[in-house]
């Protein structure tokens, strides 16, 4: 027996709600032979298909539409879809056409995004307001208009929005915000107050989730959030990038606990997975410098510099920590000089050895500086030699 298109639309939603997206696609592109010019459907299937990585299939479907260019929910898809696209003057355009047609809160929250990513921060503002005039009760409007005051730095502000987004549309998005604002302002006992309530109401957010852990760091309770990460960790479809998440939060708690090794083979594992982020090369070497083992810490420096593709910001910290590292071991040959006396004598007969075996890692380049140093400490043995030669 053929589905209807109601049907097909709710088989849809229930696939869009376990993130069965390639299903829900099927379904509505049954539900789309049925009737081409369903408004739902269409629309549906163009926000999927954006999901899906895909905005050319969805901006297609929304342009081959009769309707798109006189209906402000097509308009406001074919926005949403622009700005995925990075296509801001064009989703400026449509928006203001969809509100010479119609007023929504969602078409002056859009308009309000684009002038934010034009830097256009009043007029984004002015915008969020007219939306939430219309309604105040969605929660993207209140998110837009606190990440707006975040940017400002105007921490006090974005948290005013964001307790009466929570008085007025609750949503596991705009309590983890406020959560986040509420640490920022050392609001700390609020923030696990509000994270207790939170996670009672949406126990499945991962973000929530994460905030309990970095709560339990913060506050030195690293056994506990080991624990909660555990507990977490055992439930089943994780997402990849909140499994990552937990593993590098759990080598940060194991850190702390002066478990270096657990610590380094988590960032191993993560270093496995295709497309790694590099900063976690970083993040091994700063655990490798702590617990001592400078060595090993600038070889892996040093690798991470022979990437092509590390980002600039990193190349440059990775330099500092380089640079960092060889101050601590310029401090740490002084120190010898001083307690070792037959430090200077070891230096002039083996030099690398010498210091290696002492847990000093200099560069080989910096070897004639260091017998330099010490010949100048030394003047019986340069006596000997000149007397020798």
């Amino acid at each position: 027996m053929e589905q209807t298109v109601q049907e097909l639309l709710h088989k849809a939603n229930i696939n869009e709600k376990h993130k069965n997206w390639n299903n829900a696609i099927v379904d509505l592109e049954k539900a789309r032979v049925l009737d081409p010019n369903n408004k739902t459907v269409n629309i549906s299937l163009s926000r999927i298909y954006m999901i899906v990585g895909d905005p050319i299939k969805g901006l297609e479907l929304i342009l081959s539409v009769d309707e798109d260019k006189k209906d402000s929910d097509y308009l406001l898809q074919l926005s949403n879809i622009y700005l995925t696209m990075q296509r801001f003057k064009d989703a400026k355009i449509v928006l203001e056409k969809a509100l010479d047609i119609k007023s929504t809160a969602p078409l002056y929250n859009n308009l309000a995004v684009v002038m934010m990513r034009m830097n256009n921060g009043e007029e984004a503002v002015k915008y969020l307001f007219e939306s939430l005039k219309i309604n105040d009760t969605n929660p993207n409007t209140y998110f837009n208009l606190a990440t707006y005051y975040e940017s400002k730095n105007d921490i006090s502000k974005a948290e005013k929005v964001l307790q009466k987004a929570h008085s007025k549309c609750e949503t596991s998005e705009i309590d983890d915000k406020l959560i986040k604002s509420l640490l920022r302002l050392k609001k700390v006992s609020d923030a696990k107050t509000l994270l207790e309530d939170a996670l009672g109401k949406f126990p499945n957010s991962e973000a929530l989730q994460i905030d309990k852990v970095k709560i339990l760091i913060h506050g030195n309770e690293f056994e506990n959030a080991l624990m909660y990460i555990k507990e977490v960790s055992s439930k089943d479809s994780l997402s990849s990038n909140f499994e990552r998440v937990l593993l590098d939060l759990k080598s940060d708690a194991l850190v702390k606990l002066a478990r270096f090794d657990q610590a380094v083979a988590i960032l191993d594992h993560i270093l496995l997975s295709p497309g790694a982020n590099p900063i976690y090369y970083l993040k091994k070497a700063n655990i490798l410098t702590i617990n001592g083992n400078h060595k090993e810490a600038v070889k892996l420096l040093a690798t991470a510099l022979g990437q092509n593709k590390l980002p600039v910001n990193l190349q440059h910290d990775a330099i500092l920590m380089m640079r960092d590292i060889e101050i601590a071991n310029w401090q740490k040959f002084a120190e010898f000089m001083l307690i070792d006396i037959s430090f200077k004598d070891d230096v002039l007969s083996n030099p690398i050895y010498a210091l290696e075996s002492r847990g000093i890692v200099l560069p080989h380049n910096n070897i004639q500086r260091v017998i330099d140093i010490v010949k100048k400490q030394h003047p019986a043995t340069i006596q000997t030699e000149q007397g020798i030669s």
